[in-house]
């Protein structure tokens, strides 16, 4: 009995005896990485003004107070001014037609003109639609323009469509309410018309007659 319990007061101070184990190295912690604050973020302008290489002067995005102001000594005598877009402020969208026809010039659309962008086709002495762009009206737009021309393409949107239901208006449709101003240099085909719903994800009413 003596002899084991001396026995194990030996290995136990054996293993005391030894140099302790090296620990593990541990990874570093983690650099935590700070937000940026709010201010800091990218944020799309709301408007871009600028000069294309045909030499029109061309505003893009939201229609406000201070792109038209910043716009307003930019504009030279005869100039041609494209817009494009819909959203923002129709005062302002009208604004820039009356501006343009001051200085005895045009406005040219581009790409796809809704709202807003196309009310200013009632105001406009001289607005053209050239190959390829869409033009398409909404009877709240229309009506807010407050304008002869405006309320009676407005009457044309039959009443099953919402006020802000994108419609589209046969050049017959428009030279009839009186807008000889709008030159429309080509026309969608109407076999085309559900392929280019499918493709822009908007419901459109095709206004063939007033």
């Amino acid at each position: 009995m003596r002899q084991g319990v001396g026995m194990l007061l030996l290995a136990l101070l054996h293993v005391l005896s030894q140099d302790p184990p090296t620990p593990s190295v541990l990874p570093p912690a983690p650099v935590p990485v700070p937000s940026l604050p709010a201010g800091s973020r990218v944020r799309r302008p709301e408007y871009q003004i600028g000069r294309s290489p045909a030499d029109y002067l061309v505003y893009q995005g939201r229609f406000t107070e201070a792109g038209v102001e910043a716009l307003r000594p930019m504009i030279r005598p005869d100039d041609t001014v494209v817009v494009s877009g819909d959203g923002g402020d129709l005062a302002s969208a009208l604004k820039i037609a009356h501006m343009v026809n001051a200085a005895g010039g045009s406005v040219r659309m581009s790409g796809h003109c809704y709202r807003e962008c196309a009310a200013i086709a009632t105001v406009a002495d001289r607005f053209v639609v050239p190959h390829g762009a869409s033009l398409l009206f909404t009877r709240s737009s229309l009506l807010a323009a407050d304008n002869p021309a405006g309320r009676s393409l407005a009457a044309c949107i039959p009443a099953a469509v919402p006020d802000r239901g994108l419609a589209w208006l046969a050049p017959g449709v428009i030279a009839g309410a009186g807008l000889t101003n709008i030159e429309i240099e080509w026309s969608l085909d109407p076999d085309a018309r559900a392929s280019y719903e499918r493709l822009t994800g908007r419901e459109i009413a095709w206004i063939d007659a007033c």
